[in-house]
């Protein structure tokens, strides 16, 4: 990907990693990426992550 471009002007697929998953705005850009896309979040206390953030 080109600096400055994002994923939604370049088509991209696939997988994205993102970590700070527990914080609300971790959430937030989980579900804005999320469409036809595998996202993974990573927190320090992963087990904390809530059901939201596990959900398909």
């Amino acid at each position: 990907m080109e600096p400055g471009a994002n994923a939604k002007t370049q088509g991209a697929q696939g997988a994205v990693l993102l970590l700070g998953g527990r914080s609300e705005i971790g959430l937030k850009v989980a579900e804005r990426i999320a469409a036809g896309r595998t996202v993974v979040l990573a927190a320090r206390r992963g087990g904390e992550l809530g059901e939201e953030a596990r959900s398909e």
